[in-house]
């Protein structure tokens, strides 16, 4: 199958690739001209093409004779200095990509969404069937939501062949975006506190991502489906704590009860919009808000109808930590 890819050079691009390459798939990746492709270098059945999310002439010329589309691309954080970005990029980006796909007459589109876009979703551990629920707790969440459901539109409006995943928090090696900076704050001693210790979590090895969509592109059957990719929940307090046992540290002893913290991450957040630098240890209100709430999901139908088989989220979060902990030794 030949396969193009948006958001390649991303922390669950770049183990998809691998996993697609190494089931013996052609990939193309689908990059901005500042990326960095050095990792794709001597790879085999891999090329590049470079264009802009935003340019349909670009994306149809790139899915001209590929089979099928994984649509990764998107802004991930809890702050950005222009807020404008997520919906420009999750949402406005999204409906570029689903519009060219439908012009191409792929055979399948996956759209890689994220599980927080049920937001307070009752009750927890929610799975596929759960009515999404009214309030999520991220600009990040909110333009993923509504990305989702542009995407949704073209299924039903362009019968694009659509499958939606839903990972979880993404943990593994490699980790750069907003957990991963969080274990490399708390292995330098960063944070000075600690917060939201009963919330808890869902988490999902980024390998057990990369073969899901893997498993959904090779299995027809999933087109029109939705599938929530991790089932493995921890608290905030067990996940502390294994970043303190790997990386041989000690944690705060401060405990902030939720009102404190909230209140901390609400004034580092006005602090950052006005400077223009990111907040202190990354405490925005929107990671705050997320970490209060939590989220709880349920990915049993992937194991059932995809065979995924899922890590535990213990191995899969010491892996993090170690490969933090060797690249800040380089570093």
């Amino acid at each position: 199958m030949k396969v193009l890819i948006t958001g390649a050079t991303g922390f669950v691009g770049k183990a998809t690739v691998q996993a697609l390459i190494e089931r013996g798939h052609t990939v193309r990746c689908f990059v901005r001209p500042t990326s960095d492709t050095t990792e794709f270098d001597g790879l085999e059945n891999l090329s590049i093409f470079t264009g802009s999310l935003f340019n349909d002439e670009d994306l149809e010329k790139a899915m001209r004779g590929y089979d099928a589309l994984v649509h990764l691309a998107n802004v991930y954080s809890f702050w950005e200095l222009n807020p404008s970005s997520y919906d420009e990029v999750n949402i406005n980006g999204t409906i570029h990509v689903m519009r060219a796909a439908s012009k191409s007459f792929l055979g399948h589109v996956v759209h890689i969404s994220t599980a927080v876009v049920y937001g307070d979703a009752q009750p927890q551990p929610y799975n596929e069937l759960t009515q999404y629920g009214s309030e999520r707790f991220s600009q990040y969440a909110d333009s993923k939501f509504y990305g989702e459901k542009f995407a949704e539109k073209f299924m039903e409006e362009e019968g694009l062949p659509l499958t939606i995943l839903q990972p979880a928090s993404v943990i593994g090696a490699g980790d750069l975006k907003s957990s991963g900076r969080q274990i490399e704050n708390f292995v330098l001693n960063k944070y000075p506190v600690k917060a939201f210790l009963g919330t808890k979590i869902t988490y999902v090895y980024v390998k057990d991502v990369a073969d899901a969509i893997v498993r959904v592109l090779e299995n027809p059957k999933t087109i029109g489906q939705r599938y929530l990719i991790g089932k493995e929940s921890i608290t905030h307090e067990e996940y502390l704590n294994k970043i303190a046992e790997t990386a041989n540290i000690k944690l705060p002893k401060l405990v902030l009860p939720d009102w404190a913290a909230l209140f901390l991450a609400q004034a580092l957040t006005v602090r950052a919009n006005r400077t223009g630098k990111p907040p202190l240890w990354g405490f925005s209100i929107d990671m705050a808000k997320t970490f209060q709430a939590g989220f709880q999901a349920d990915g049993t139908r992937a194991e059932q109808e995809l065979g995924l088989s899922y890590t535990p989220v213990v191995e899969a979060l010491e892996e993090s930590i170690r490969w933090h902990m060797k690249n800040l030794e380089k570093n």
